[in-house]
């Protein structure tokens, strides 16, 4: 603060006050916030830039001219927007509970009615179908395969390798539209498939 306050912003290397706040901050133990530092390398990166391009310029001169000062006119001014907004978020505050209450009776009437507009539909239809197709045939294969389960546990006649015949085609039916339904997952990129 001795060094820098009492100097002009022409006289200061903008490098060499970031390199002494970061050596007094790690000498202390001070961990600065990610947006100061990023903040701090941008203004070293600018100023190396601009002394490349003109070895006179002082990028603090620049920030200062730049710099928006904000006034108390300025200040009143978003104090009073702030207090305008608040009136108008109060005012519909209010009107909150009536319209409760109008939604709830329609509701009891049965008079309440959403309008609910899908853009794109037609374009996700065909997709919606083909998942809502598989999930039907993986509830027919678990269908099969619990029947034929129940199946095997009997004594039905007749039989193929000790098992109920029917329990057995059921297995085998449910083993094929797995291997089916499988094959149709991985080519599910064409065009001509069925699912």
């Amino acid at each position: 603060m001795q060094r820098y306050l009492s100097s002009s912003l022409d006289d200061i290397d903008v490098t060499q006050v970031v390199n002494d706040m970061i050596k007094i901050c790690h000498t202390n133990g001070i961990m600065l916030p990610r947006n100061i530092t990023m903040l701090l390398r941008s203004l070293v990166t600018i100023e190396g830039t601009m002394k490349d391009l003109d070895p006179e310029v002082n990028i603090l001169t620049i920030v200062k001219k730049r710099s928006q000062v904000i006034t108390g006119e300025q200040v009143e001014k978003q104090f009073r927007d702030l207090l305008v907004r608040w009136s108008r978020s109060a005012n519909q505050a209010a009107d909150i509970p009536m319209e409760v209450a109008d939604l709830l009776r329609m509701m009891r009437k049965g008079q309440f009615r959403m309008n609910l507009k899908l853009t794109d539909a037609d374009t996700m239809m065909p997709d919606v179908n083909k998942m809502v197709d598989r999930i039907v045939v993986c509830v027919l294969i678990a269908a099969l395969l619990m029947g034929s389960s129940v199946i095997c546990t009997t004594n039905l006649k007749p039989t193929f390798l000790d098992i109920p015949l029917l329990g057995f085609a059921g297995f085998f039916l449910s083993f094929c539209l797995s291997v089916w339904l499988f094959i149709k997952m991985l080519f599910r990129g064409r065009k001509n498939s069925i699912f």
